[in-house]
This record gives C-alpha cells, sequence and structure tokens, in this order.
C-alpha cells in the first residue's frame, strides 16, 4: 500500500509580492494552490491510497472564503484526502476551534490524537496521527502514544506529526523547541511502540534521519513561506511511502521559491528553479557600491522571466558594526557630550553628510 504525505502548504493571500487579485486569491497564492492541486495529482498518478497533510494548511486561523474553497477544490482530487490540524491552524484546542473545519466534506479532518486504518485492495494499514498540541512535544508526546496504543496495532504503521526534529545539526535556536522532539527520542518511541516509519511536518526544510530502525523524514514546506525558507532543494516535497517495501520516495512539486541573493552569480539559481518549473522571488543584498549591480540583476532576471517580482536591500552589516563600535565609545566616556561626540565620530554616516553639523544637530535636540 503507498500513502502520500505533504505539509506546511500555508495557503493564503500572502502579502509581500502577492501581485494581482482575481476572485478574491492573488498571484502568491495560485502559486501555491497550484502547488497542491499538483501534489494532489502527483500521490494519485503514484497509486496513493491516500493523502495525508501534516499540519499548517492553512497560514492562518481566518483564512478568506475564496481561499477556503479553492483548498477544497484541491483536495477534492486527491485520495482519501486527511488534513491534520496544525499550530498556524489552530486557535484552541477545544473542538472544532480550527480553521480545518470547513474541509470536513471533501477531506477526514483530525484535530486530537487519532488512529486512522487506511484499506486498499483488501488491505489494511493503521496510521497513527498526532495533530499539533501545544506544549512540550518531549512530554505530551510519550503519553499521547501510550493512550493509543491499545487502538490499533499490526505490521507496518505509520506515525504521523507536526513537530519539529533535531539532531545534532540542528541550529542551537531551534533545540529544546515546545515544539519539536530530539530524533533519538523519536527513534525510541517508534520503537517502542512498533512504528516502521515516522513523518513530520512543522518546519520547514526536508530532512531524511538516517539510522537503524525506523525511517523518520521530515517532510518539509510544500510551499515556502519566503526568505527565511531561502533556497530551492529543501522545499516542495511529496513523500510517497510504501508499506509492503518499507521504503519511501520524495518527488519535489513545483511551487514559489525564495532567493537571497549576495552577488551576480547568485541569480544563476534563479534561472535553474525557474527552468525546472518554480515560480522565483528574489531578495538582493549588497553593500553600498553594488546595489546598482544589484539592481541591473534583478531587473535582468525579471526582464528573463526568471524571476516573478524581487528587491534590492542594503546589506546593514557594516552599518551594525559601526553602531557597536558607536556604543562602545559612548560606554567609556565620563559625561553626556564627550558620550555623544564619540558616538557621532565613529557612526556609518552616508558620503558627503557633515559629521560636525549632525553632532551640532543632537546636542540642539538634547538642550545644549
Amino acid at each position: 500500500m503507498r500513502l502520500g504525505f505533504i505539509a506546511d502548504v500555508h495557503a493564503a493571500n500572502h502579502q509581500r509580492f502577492g501581485g494581482a487579485v482575481e476572485s478574491g486569491i492573488n498571484r502568491r497564492c495560485s502559486q501555491i494552490l497550484a502547488a497542491l492541486r499538483a501534489a494532489a495529482a502527483k500521490s494519485r498518478e503514484e497509486g496513493c491510497a491516500a493523502l495525508f497533510v501534516l499540519g499548517d494548511l492553512f497560514d492562518s486561523v481566518r483564512p478568506e472564503p475564496q481561499v477556503i474553497a479553492a483548498v477544497q477544490e484541491a483536495l477534492r482530487a486527491a485520495p482519501d484526502p486527511h488534513v491534520l490540524v496544525g499550530n498556524h491552524d489552530q486557535v484552541s484546542t477545544l473542538a472544532g476551534d480550527h480553521a480545518v473545519g470547513p474541509l470536513g466534506p471533501v477531506a477526514a479532518v483530525i484535530e486530537v490524537p487519532e488512529v486512522v486504518t487506511v484499506s486498499d485492495a483488501g488491505q489494511e494499514l493503521s496510521v497513527v496521527c498526532m495533530p499539533f498540541q501545544p506544549g512540550p512535544a518531549i512530554e505530551w508526546l510519550p503519553a499521547a502514544l501510550g493512550n493509543l496504543d491499545g487502538a490499533a496495532g499490526g505490521q507496518g504503521r505509520v506515525l504521523l506529526l507536526h513537530l519539529g526534529i533535531e539532531d545534532e545539526a540542528t541550529p542551537g535556536f531551534l533545540r529544546g523547541a515546545h515544539d519539536s522532539i530530539p530524533v533519538a527520542k523519536l527513534r525510541e518511541l517508534a520503537q517502542q511502540h512498533g512504528f516502521a516509519a515516522v513523518f513530520a511536518g512543522n518546519w520547514h526544510k526536508y530532512r531524511a534521519f538516517p539510522g537503524a530502525g525506523a525511517k523518520i523524514v521530515q517532510v518539509g514546506a510544500l510551499a515556502p513561506c519566503g526568505f527565511r525558507d531561502s533556497g530551492w532543494a529543501e522545499y516542495g516535497r511529496l513523500v510517497v511511502w510504501d508499506s509492503a517495501a518499507e521504503t519511501y520516495t520524495s518527488y519535489e512539486i513545483p511551487g514559489p521559491r525564495f532567493f537571497e541573493v549576495r552577488n551576480v552569480s547568485g541569480f544563476t539559481s534563479a534561472e535553474q528553479a525557474k527552468a525546472a518549473g518554480h515560480s522565483v522571488y528574489l531578495r538582493c543584498v549588497a553593500g553600498g557600491e553594488d546595489i546598482a549591480g544589484m539592481q541591473g540583476g534583478l531587473a535582468a532576471a525579471k526582464e528573463k522571466g526568471h524571476a516573478v517580482a524581487g528587491s534590492v536591500e542594503v546589506d546593514g552589516a557594516d552599518a551594525r558594526a559601526a553602531a557597536r563600535s558607536s556604543a562602545a565609545v559612548a560606554q567609556s566616556s565620563t559625561t553626556l557630550d564627550e558620550a555623544l561626540a564619540g558616538y557621532v565620530e565613529q557612526m556609518a554616516i552616508p558620503e558627503g553628510v557633515d559629521r560636525a553639523a549632525v553632532l551640532a544637530m543632537a546636542r540642539k535636540y538634547l538642550g545644549g
């Protein structure tokens, strides 16, 4: 039996680079919906008995009616769709207090931990579904799995989560987050409860975690949300699980992609992504002397159709360094006037601006 998994669709009329609106749906939302339709079609093409959305189908708890209707239409084309409630979908843990409820006529909505039995050609597979829950996952997940142990068993069952999976490669600021769980603990739980595989939404980068025992995969965002999801290869995946072979395959689904470009050669990646069928957005970051080159590169990328939209921003690294230096000088001063003079002397000022005039104006505003 085959099952399909996508996650973090974040369907919404996102404001940045939203573009033209047609029938209540802007350009960027249309690209997200196209990715959802493509994933639904691909899951059917691959013979999946069901398609599971592992949370954050919507970007907020109040999606527009037109967006809800379009998502309903996309899911109608999917094989036996199931939708787990994610943190972006959820208002509270009270029954029905989330954005996914209107999908009930076209999909099975999973708002509490439960076991779903998927049937296909006389075969049955138990799928344990854990939608988002507030609080530390390291505490509630073991308890929730214990509560479901008697509900269904059998060989090859699968665990679905809306949680980040962390390991030694996870950035320090993300480790120990309440909505994540260490891969070592997850592997231990999989062995304890008899899972052949674990698939998770929530964190946006696609990652597979090698090791003995259960297959563990962070499915990643079907539609990355912006430049914090910069790049190409780690986003936009449909993962298909083959329960008989106990293997999975990842398929790339075209959709919006975001690139932060810091030199002219960075436009090559955008061109490659466009050639692969993605809708490309660019943020070009440059120092003062490189801004004109970046503006020209962005204009050329748009003209050639390699980018849908983009922006050019000044790299603030030099200004931040100068501000830190200025603050250090000010802190070492003994009087306010000395501190002010030292700060202005060190601060980053555009070329041609008179520092003495800046200092005089600052003294005036400070009353002397």
